[in-house]
């Protein structure tokens, strides 16, 4: 009974998040004329989209016959989903001033604390997820294991410390590919 509880206000926070991403591209749409267009921060979005539905559909497994849990247990997955929310918020604009809005200014302005937000998020799913879905793996399995996960953690932090706009698009698009590759394929087990 706990894990329906678990998983309910989980998708509640998802479900925000994905909330949030939806009204930011309606206020673009209905804004377009005063938007000056770039693919890049679209990618973003979408790997994000894309990201929020994998973690979505795994939260079902991470609770699966779950008979008690503490509260302080269920704090890194809270803190996981809440950085995911808040990542989500910070890839597309919240408004379209009457002046317009250049969508490459504005991911490159904000791609500092989108990217340390995902960093973070894949430092956490690293620490917290790993060894919950390799709870007996050795030192060695668990790398290999982890290797998407320390080259996204790797990708974060460079496209947070740089601001050239090809190291964006050239990370971003690895990273958009690898996500579709991996998660599309992905049934609910």
């Amino acid at each position: 009974m706990i894990a329906g509880y678990i998983s309910v206000f989980s998708a509640i926070v998802i479900g925000l998040a994905v909330a949030d991403l939806a009204t930011s591209f309606h206020k673009l749409m209905r804004h377009r004329q005063r938007v000056r267009w770039d693919w890049l921060v679209f990618a973003a979005a979408l790997m994000v989209l894309l990201n929020l539905v994998a973690v979505w559909w795994v939260t079902l497994l991470w609770y699966d016959g779950v008979k008690d849990m503490k509260i302080a247990a269920y704090l890194p997955d809270l803190a996981i989903l809440l950085l995911l929310f808040l990542a989500t918020a910070a890839i597309l604009p919240d408004e379209v001033p009457a002046e317009g809005l250049d969508l490459r200014t504005f991911y490159l302005t904000n791609s500092t604390y989108f990217w340390i937000l995902w960093a973070i998020i894949v430092a956490l799913v690293i620490v917290v997820l790993g060894p919950r879905y390799l709870p007996n793996a050795d030192w060695p399995v668990f790398m290999r294991e982890e290797v998407p996960n320390f080259a996204f953690l790797g990708g974060a932090i460079i496209l947070a410390w740089t601001k050239r706009y090809w190291v964006h698009a050239a990370i971003v698009i690895a990273m958009l590919g690898y996500t579709l590759w991996d998660y599309l394929p992905q049934g609910m087990v």
